[in-house]
């Protein structure tokens, strides 16, 4: 292929981070996500995963709650991650519950422990320390609420952005203006032998009555691999 006249073409070096699957990348190259660890006691070789931190091409395992499975969703300029854990007591590969966790520095903090936290998921970081963090489906008509802590980890209140969806929805990725994306289920079956049915991408934005269907490139399934700002 053939340059374009007068257009800037970057030179990039590619380093190999090794077993994982990165899910978030910060403003100084640190990279997060999770790797597997290992494999479930009687369990068939039923996998779980810790979290980990690629710094400077070494990756670095985050500590657990002193369960089996945790998994690092977001990170900001400040070294400060998100992402959900499983607590102590929980670790059996069917009955797994995740808990909102923040890692900032080598502890980790279980953030269901604060009431404002508690129930949460799809958390994000801002690089000022603020936070988002979407709730599972709740209320008597499972609707998905977004919440915004203006003050992150510090004692405060927190602002219920809007209701994104209702319990067919997943969000999966949250920027700074508290867009999200993420997918949502028709309900409809793609044939006789579809387990999992028609999922499609959506995209929401705070004071929107309804997400915008994403839709796929014409498949079975669509759904979102990032967001930026």
């Amino acid at each position: 292929m053939q340059p374009l006249p007068g257009s800037a073409h970057p030179t990039y070096a590619i380093t190999d981070l090794g077993a994982g699957i990165p899910s978030a990348i910060s403003n100084h190259s640190q990279v997060i996500g999770h790797f597997r660890a290992g494999v479930f006691p009687n369990s068939k070789g039923f996998p779980y995963f810790h979290s980990c931190l690629w710094d400077k091409g070494k990756r670095i395992e985050m500590p657990t709650l002193g369960d089996w499975y945790s998994e690092a969703v977001s990170i900001n300029s400040h070294g400060q991650v998100l992402g959900t854990a499983t607590a102590a007591g929980r670790g059996r590969p069917t009955t797994l519950v995740t808990h909102p966790c923040l890692w900032d520095g080598p502890t980790p903090t279980n953030l269901d422990a604060d009431p404002r936290f508690h129930g949460t998921n799809a958390l994000y970081i801002t690089e000022s320390g603020a936070v988002y963090a979407a709730s599972p489906p709740q209320g008597p008509r499972k609707e998905t609420h977004l919440w915004f802590y203006p003050a992150g980890f510090s004692p405060g209140i927190r602002h219920d952005v809007g209701v994104i969806g209702g319990p067919k929805i997943k969000p999966l990725f949250i920027n700074d203006s508290g867009m999200v994306v993420g997918t949502w289920e028709t309900g409809e079956k793609h044939n006789a032998t579809d387990r999992f049915g028609v999922r499609r991408a959506f995209a929401w934005r705070p004071g929107e009555k309804k997400w915008t269907d994403l839709g796929t490139f014409g498949g079975q399934r669509g759904a979102p691999a990032g967001l930026n700002n």
